[in-house]
């Protein structure tokens, strides 16, 4: 899942404190310039630009963190349960569970084919790194879709 961000948010929400108040002030002082300061009517409006200002940088931040955690979750996140998966592609993901690793190769046509595709795009698998001598390619079961694997595969005896 991609989440579309020019960045700005991220940026603004990363802004450490003295920056905030920096900008707070010096948004005070260009509004209270016109003002006459020995008049206390312009520390009213002052106050209220420097707490806009502020309240606006804090939004930031935590728009950033929530980006930030919607990116990790659907990053992490398993799009097929175990049990809605084809017998192939269950009788595969069970062989490489029961080696006890999370990293597998397999030759680089067996990559190309669509039920290994829907592995790659339910999340279970990601890319390895493919090899030029040798027709295979390294492969990961990804974390979330190994602890898939242990819900579904209790009682499978694992190698290690």
């Amino acid at each position: 899942m991609s989440i579309p961000d020019s960045g700005w948010l991220e940026k603004v929400g990363k802004a450490p404190t003295r920056i905030v108040l920096g900008v707070g002030v010096s948004t005070g002082a260009v509004w209270a310039g016109p003002f006459d300061l020995s008049d206390p009517k312009w520390l009213g409006p002052t106050l209220a630009l420097l707490c806009i200002g502020a309240w606006t940088i804090i939004g930031c931040q935590i728009g950033s963190w929530g980006i930030q955690r919607l990116r990790d979750w659907a990053s992490n996140r398993i799009y097929r349960a175990f049990g809605a998966l084809a017998p192939n592609q269950k009788t595969f993901l069970r062989n490489v569970y029961q080696t006890g690793k999370r990293e597998f190769t397999i030759q680089n046509e067996t990559a190309k084919q669509r039920w290994f595709e829907e592995l790659r795009l339910a999340n279970y698998v990601e890319d390895g790194h493919a090899s030029w001598v040798d027709p295979v390619t390294t492969y990961t079961v990804t974390e979330s879709g190994w602890e898939e694997l242990e819900r579904a595969l209790p009682d499978t005896d694992r190698s290690v």
